[in-house]
């Protein structure tokens, strides 16, 4: 939720965000060699605030980038769209069963 945060230095704030998630992707990487544990990414879902779908959007690209690298899968969650929200960030029915479907398209 980091990329939520509204903050009036956006890319010192997106740069915050990056690092966690190179932190995240190390411990990642570091429990699937240790287990027999296989890692799937989902992409964040959009909300209905313009500016925080464009943190979103950056996030989401690198989260593709790492899975990518890292011959992880990928769910994008393109079709969920601000229809699919009961509050501007939460899934109403609908987009639970869109999501679900992503889901299911996957496995």
């Amino acid at each position: 939720n980091d990329v939520n945060k509204p903050t009036p230095d956006d890319g010192a704030h997106m740069h915050k965000v990056r690092r966690n998630l190179q932190q995240l992707e190390n411990t990642l990487v570091a429990y699937s060699e240790s287990t027999a544990t296989s890692i799937v990414i989902s992409s964040p879902i959009a909300t209905a605030w313009p500016q925080v779908n464009r943190r979103i959007a950056t996030l989401s690209a690198w989260w593709q980038k790492i899975a990518e690298r890292r011959r992880w899968p990928f769910i994008p969650h393109d079709q969920v769209t601000a229809s699919h929200l009961r509050d501007s960030l939460h899934l109403n029915e609908a987009g639970v069963t869109r999501l679900a479907a992503d889901l299911i398209e996957y496995i």
